[in-house]
This record gives C-alpha cells, structure tokens and sequence, in this order.
C-alpha cells in the first residue's frame, strides 16, 4: 500500500495535527506501508525526527500573492521558487499573527475552490508532479479545509481521497460571518469529492457529520495515538506539588484560566507549597496574552513560584512533564483532540479538564484524570480551582488514575495502535474503489 500524506506546517511554531501527521507516516513505514509525507505553505515544525519526503507545495508566500494580485497567478515557475525558498518561508512565517481576518477568510475560501481559485496555479502543479511519481494508491488530505484539492487529485490521479477531520470548526466559526457562512456551505460541497473521512475523536465525528451532512458510512473515528518513547513517569514524585500546562500560549486554549485557578488556589493558603510551570508553543503574536498572564502573576506576589517555557524541544517537553504533579489545559472550545493530554498520560501525570469538546472522551477512556462541570453562572476559572483543589488533596486517587492513564495510552493510545486503525481504513477505501473503478 502506498500513501501520500498531505499537511499544512506552520513554520513557526509546534503544531499537534504536523506532529500527529509526521509520527503517524513513521509508524506506518514501520508497519511495511510505503507512506510519504508531502508539506503545504510553510516547513513542519517538529519535535521529532521529519519524516519529510516530498517537497513544498503552495508556498505561503505565493499563495497569499497569488490571491491578492492577478500579476502572480501568472509568473513561471523559476519566480515563483524564489519565493518558496525555506529560509524565507521561515522567516515570514513570524507575521502570521499579523494577517487580518478578512484575509484568512478570502484566502480560505480560495483553497476550497481550488481549481476555479486564485491558487489554480498552486493545484495544477502539484497534480503535474504527482502524475510523474510512481503511482499511489490513496491520498490523504491532512484537515477538511484541504478537502478543495479532492476533486482534481481524484480527476487526475484515478485513486481515492480521505480527509482527515481535526477541529476546522473552530478555524471556520472565527472567520468574519460573510466569510464562514460561505466557507461552511462551499465545505459541504467539496466534500462530495472525497471518499472518506476519519475523525479524531466520537465527539468530533458527530459534530462535524452534523454540521456538513456528511454520510455516516464514510466517516470513521480513529483516535490519535502518540509515540511512548521518552514518556517516562518520574523515579520520584516532584519535590514540590507543580501545576503544569502544555499547549499554544493564547486565549483559544484558557492559559488566563488556569493562571486565575491557580491565583484562587494560592489565595486560599491551602496550597502555600504549590508551584505553576507553563510549557507550550509562542509565536509573536502570542506574546502579549502572555505578559498579561505574567502580568497578574507578578501582582499577585506569586511571579516566583511560576515558570515558564516557551517552544521547548522534545527531550526538554518530556522532562518538563515529569516535573509537574496534575495537567490541566482548560481549552475554552470545543477541541477536538488534544494530543497534550495523551503526553502527559504516559508520563504518569492526571489531567484535569472542563467537561468540553473531546476531553470527556479521552478522560473517561482512560481513567485517567478528574472532568469539571462548566456552569454559566459560575466564573470557570472558581469552577477549575475547586476540581484542581479536590485532585491535589487525594494523593491515593492521584497516583490511581496516573497509573490507569498510563496503562491506556500504552495500549490503547500509541502511535502503533493509531497506524493500524488508519490503515485499516485505508485498506478498506482502497479497496471499495477498486471494485467501483471495475
């Protein structure tokens, strides 16, 4: 079997979906799968090996001309290389914060009418260097607002198309109101192009099956699975009780949340000996949400006890996580997934979630952490201190659901586990079209 990944990078900062993509495409060359790894608009950021075999499509910098100027969608291929060099890609990749939300929703609406969009360029090249490949037999597009790509790929290369479904609903609803509503319905309609979709979670399955009418007999949920390696418990518990959080530093994934639980808990004396370390991925323009962060800390009087570290390597992330007694990303949406949780399962280390999104699922399939309620009429930043609070006082529960988290994601939630369960699917699309194409 031989697949082609698909996958937006970010080229800034560390991405869950690069690094999902990146270690599921290791796992399934380790299965005998001839699987590649192809990158869109700007170079992976990893924390692992990259298993990058392809080159860059849709340079950030080409596509963004391209939709702005007619001059663009017209210049030869040597001009257009000079753009997507990956130093400068790199280094533009830095402004992102800096594109207006006007323009991410002309420049989404443009990749999702692909051939009949600005990008057009940007498509039939990347079809004419497939067709040069030696064939594959599925591609894989690595989020729905990639799904534009389906119809021509399909068209050209003869070979199904799945589409992988991780929280595009979120990026969609944020998009200024003329925009989003015209992205959802053009969405629905590109997905008639693909042959099937895998779901990060149950949760999300049924959200995004509702929202785009999607046909239940093409939507599959695998769950994400991580690599084990490196994600040792501790020899020994942390000298000092440590709240930890490891995500994106910005507003989206409730940093400020725990910042005031943590403010509250230490208010209350009860927790004079416990610490706050922040681990996760800033970019530019998360910088000031940062200091503001910093900001009430320092207020507080408690600035001393916190610690924070921004866009750590694999190795530092894994020690980190063993320094920290209880996790606790309170995402303010609906998230799809959160790989984070898995990171610090392995390394022994509870979760404590809001009851929202995907974290119920994950929690409750792995025992492996404490869920709070999130009641409108209650500040949830009080309702995440009480949780944090009752998880710190039971060391016994603790070191329960510590060991029945790990135990699951070993077995249950490896990038292995995860590699034959796409595959399978794959298998089976693959197959389906074979006998459809007789």
């Amino acid at each position: 079997m031989k697949i082609l990944h698909i996958t937006a990078g970010t080229g800034s900062f560390h991405c869950g979906t690069c690094m999902r993509d990146n270690a599921l495409v290791a796992a399934l060359r380790r299965r005998g799968c001839e699987a590649s790894l192809l990158p869109l608009y700007l170079p992976m950021m990893l924390d692992e090996a990259d298993e990058t075999d392809c080159p860059l499509f849709f340079g950030g910098i080409n596509t963004f001309l391209q939709e702005k100027s007619g001059f663009f969608r017209h210049t030869p291929r040597w001009f257009d290389s000079l753009l997507d060099r990956k130093a400068l890609l790199n280094w533009s990749a830095q402004f992102q914060h800096m594109t207006r939300p006007i323009d991410l929703g002309v420049l989404t609406l443009g990749m999702l009418k692909a051939e009949e969009g600005h990008q057009a360029k940007e498509l039939r090249r990347l079809t004419r260097w497939l067709k040069d490949q030696p064939p594959h037999d599925a591609i894989c597009l690595s989020n729905l607002l990639l799904a534009g790509m389906a119809r021509q790929l399909k068209a050209e290369l003869k070979i199904p198309v799945i589409c992988t479904m991780q929280g595009e609903d979120t990026f969609l609803d944020d998009l200024p109101e003329e925009y989003g509503k015209e992205a959802w319905a053009l969405l629905a309609k590109r997905c008639e192009d693909c042959d099937a979709f895998i779901a990060v979670s149950r949760y999300y399955e049924e959200v995004m099956t509702h929202r785009l009418s999607l046909p239940g007999d093409r939507v599959h949920t695998v769950h994400n699975g991580i690599s084990i390696r490196g994600y040792e418990p501790a020899s020994t518990p942390p000298s000092r009780k440590t709240v930890g959080y490891l995500a994106r530093f910005c507003p989206p994934k409730g940093l400020h949340l725990l910042v005031d639980a943590y403010i509250e808990l230490r208010r209350q004396g009860v927790h004079d000996d416990l610490d706050l370390l922040l681990v996760g991925s800033c970019t530019r323009g998360d910088r000031s949400y940062l200091q503001e962060q910093e900001g009430k800390l320092r207020r507080a009087g408690l600035l001393d006890q916190v610690r924070i570290h921004a866009n750590v390597g694999l190795h530092e992330k894994q020690e980190l996580l063993r320094r920290m007694t209880l996790l606790s990303v309170p995402a303010c949406y609906g998230e799809a997934f959160g790989l984070y949780l898995l990171e610090a399962l392995a390394s022994n280390v509870p979760v404590v979630q809001p009851r929202r999104g995907a974290f119920e699922e994950i929690v409750k399939a792995t025992g492996g952490g404490w869920l709070y309620d999130v009641d409108d009429k209650r500040c949830e930043a009080a309702l995440l201190a009480e949780c944090l609070d009752r998880a710190l006082k039971d060391e016994g529960e603790r070191r329960k659901r510590a060991g029945q988290g790990r135990r699951a994601v070993v077995e249950r939630f490896s990038i292995e586990t995860m590699a034959a369960s796409v595959s399978a699917v794959y298998d089976q699309v693959i197959e389906a079209s074979r006998k459809s194409n007789q």
